[in-house]
């Protein structure tokens, strides 16, 4: 199989899993993600772009965007 193939193999099983990542795993580290929001959005300016990689379901990077300019997200796949 050619790594084109693959990666979108992988996207969409990755893709099924996020929305039961979010109602699963968000409920038991809730805290632990607000936590991580509240440190991030303590050095953040209106002004400043975040560049966030390898985000999963983008639970931290919703939490921030209406705190930066732009957050740019990039899948590792």
């Amino acid at each position: 199989m050619d790594d084109t193939t693959r990666q979108q193999k992988e996207r969409i099983i990755w893709d099924k899993q996020a929305s039961r990542y979010d109602d699963h795993v968000f409920k038991i580290y809730m805290n632990a993600y607000d936590l991580s929001i509240e440190k991030v959005r303590s050095v953040l300016a209106p002004d400043r772009q975040v560049l966030e990689i390898g985000c999963g379901s983008g639970i931290i990077a919703l939490g921030i965007d209406p705190y930066a300019k732009q957050v740019i997200v990039r899948r590792l796949i």
